[in-house]
Formats: C-alpha cells, sequence, structure tokens
C-alpha cells in the first residue's frame, strides 16, 4: 500500500474514479481560467464596433442634407444629414444589382444610378426594381459635433422586429407607399 503522510490512499479509489476526478477538476479549472481571459477579449470586440469622429472633419455633412460616403474599417457607409441634430448611416450598396446608391437632395431619398431604385433614409425600398432594404447602422449626432456609429449592420425589418410590428404590417407599409 502507497500512503502519503496527511492525505488519503490512492489506492482507496479506483484508477478509473481517480482519474475521473482529476479530470473534471482539470476541465472546470481550464473552463474558469478560459473564460477568464476570454471576457476582456470579448468586451473589448463590443467596445470596438462602434466608432466616431467629428463632424467638421468631413466638410460634406456640416450642413443639412449633406451627404458623403466614408470608408470605415472594412465597410463602406452613406452619411446623410437629415436634420440639423440627426445623421443616417446606411450601406451604399443597392441591394437590386450591387451599384453605389447616392443621396438626392431634391428627392430627400436615395437613389440607385443604375436602375432607378429608390430608399428612404431608414433603409425601405420606396421605389423597385429593387424589393430589399438598405442596411442601416445606428449613428449619433451628438451635440459636440461627434458622430458615433455601431458598426453592425441592421436591416430595415430586423429594426421593425425590434418595434413589434409584424411582418404583414411591413408589406402594407411598402405597398402603400
Amino acid at each position: 500500500m502507497l500512503h502519503h503522510t496527511g492525505t488519503q490512499s490512492i489506492d482507496k479509489f479506483k484508477k478509473k474514479e481517480f482519474v475521473l476526478i482529476n479530470r473534471r477538476k482539470a476541465l472546470k479549472f481550464l473552463t474558469i481560467i478560459g473564460g477568464a481571459l476570454l471576457w476582456p477579449a470579448s468586451w473589448l470586440q463590443a467596445q470596438a464596433q462602434k466608432i466616431a469622429f467629428k463632424i467638421n472633419k468631413v466638410a460634406k455633412l456640416r450642413e443639412v442634407h449633406g451627404w458623403a460616403i466614408l470608408k470605415i474599417k472594412d465597410r463602406q457607409i452613406l452619411f446623410v444629414r437629415d436634420s440639423e441634430n440627426t445623421i443616417k448611416a446606411l450601406n451604399p450598396i443597392c441591394t437590386h444589382k450591387q451599384c453605389t446608391v447616392e443621396y438626392s437632395r431634391e428627392k430627400g431619398r436615395i437613389v440607385c444610378p443604375c436602375h432607378g431604385s429608390e430608399y428612404a433614409l431608414d433603409g425601405r425600398v420606396l421605389k423597385e426594381p429593387s424589393t430589399e432594404p438598405l442596411g442601416i447602422y445606428e449613428s449619433e449626432l451628438r451635440q459636440d459635433g461627434l458622430i458615433v456609429v455601431t458598426l453592425e449592420e441592421i436591416k430595415y425589418t430586423e429594426m421593425k422586429k425590434e418595434n413589434g410590428e409584424s411582418s404583414e404590417n411591413k408589406k402594407e407599409q411598402k405597398d402603400g407607399q
């Protein structure tokens, strides 16, 4: 018999039980350590999804109805200053044939120069041939002139689901315009 001073005898446990107990403890320990190491990385990733810049750095956005397409990280974003205090941020790629859209001051909407599709500033399709909305980004124009954009694209249909509207309401809303 093998005995250790101040501890129980190893031969008291069957070899499988001993290994299983140690394996469980090791996995529990590794899970706790792994979670502790990954938590800061996930927190930083969530924080990194927002980007901010001063509005006065982009001359085209200083005035109401000004617009610009900016490359931010790995994507292009269409910014439209729709009022003194608000700015919209959208994916500038038409969902019909992937042309780059533009903002029309005269129409007050986003238009595709390739096939004539038109979109509202919330991404909704106003005029076909496109049938899918543009993706939008949460954006804020703060009083200090800072534009804050969340770099996670939202579709118009997802936005409406969050507000509790059914897909039938969305279809009626689209058809009614």
